[in-house]
């Protein structure tokens, strides 16, 4: 009977030994999986840290951004608002004006025909005025027309030299503008009827500042220019 139960209990022993070991094992695995289940959550926990964090920073940006719209809104609305009135005044104002004009040329309307008849009277008036020949001095002393240039002209008898300047000035502006030909040609008659003779022309004693004291080898060649 004991010989029979000997391997019995042998056999039991292994089985309680393998149980053993393997519940070791599965302990061992246990434990093994339940540090990882801790370094998951520490990650897990990390992880939603910086998500947590990272929420926070980007809502921070958005409310900063939508501050910076708002504001810059506000902005171009009252820089809208401030163009839109003085585009209204500026319009408005124009509109004033514009009135005025045509109230205006209204009123030139209806006096247009005395207005017409003033323009082409004044137009005929200055026209015979710029048509008509060069006024002339008369000279006291000899009672006849004088044709040459005088410091400040009326009754004065006519200088030489100022006369000759002039002609010149006048002959250099006709390269450029209409210059009246017969007043040309008066003056410079006037010019070669004052010759004295001796190679010069003659010269009236009248002077002001040093013009008309030129001395007397420079009035001679001078005088030859309006020739």
């Amino acid at each position: 009977m004991q010989q029979e139960l000997d391997p019995m209990r042998d056999r039991l022993a292994r089985l309680v030994t393998e149980e053993e070991n393997e519940r070791t094992a599965w302990e061992a695995r246990l434990h093994a999986k339940e540090d990882e289940v801790k370094t998951l959550k520490a990650r897990l926990s990390m992880r939603e840290k910086r998500l947590l964090d990272e929420n926070h920073r980007r809502n921070a940006e958005l409310e900063k951004l939508r501050k910076q719209v708002t504001l810059e809104a506000e902005s171009v609305k009252a820089h809208y608002e401030s163009e839109r009135t003085r585009l209204e005044k500026l319009l408005f104002e124009r509109r004033e004006t514009l009135a005025r004009l045509q109230a205006t040329e209204n009123d030139l309307r209806k006096s247009g025909v005395e207005m017409n008849s003033l323009i082409v009277q004044a137009a005929q008036q200055q026209r015979q005025e710029l048509d008509a020949p060069e006024p002339v001095a008369i000279d006291p002393q000899t009672r006849q027309k004088k044709q040459g240039y005088e410091w400040f002209g009326q009754t004065a008898p006519p200088h030489e030299a100022l006369t000759a300047y002039g002609l010149m000035e006048f002959r250099d502006m006709a390269k450029v503008y209409d210059v009246d030909k017969a007043m040309l040609d008066r003056t410079q008659k006037y010019l070669m009827d004052q010759k004295d003779g001796k190679g010069g022309f003659k010269r009236n004693p009248r002077a002001l500042d040093t013009f008309g004291r030129a001395p007397e080898p420079i009035r001679r060649p001078l005088g030859m220019a309006p020739c």
